[in-house]
């Protein structure tokens, strides 16, 4: 049986597998901002603007 990356087997299982945590203003993992793209995308989220990303992400967007 396959299981994708957000399933979890259980709260104390040691192989618990986690998706990392979405940015809800922009397509890249919030793991993956720096702290400018961080301040800037919790100050859009906040002010619920509609702008672009200035991320620097170290990988492609999803």
């Amino acid at each position: 049986m396959t299981e994708s990356a957000s399933t979890t087997r259980g709260p104390n299982s040691a192989d618990t597998e986690t998706t990392p945590a979405a940015c809800p203003v922009c397509p890249h993992p919030a793991d993956t901002h720096d702290e400018i793209g961080a301040k800037y995308c919790a100050a859009t989220a906040a002010g619920n603007f509609e702008r672009g990303c200035v991320c620097v992400a170290g990988e492609p967007a999803r």
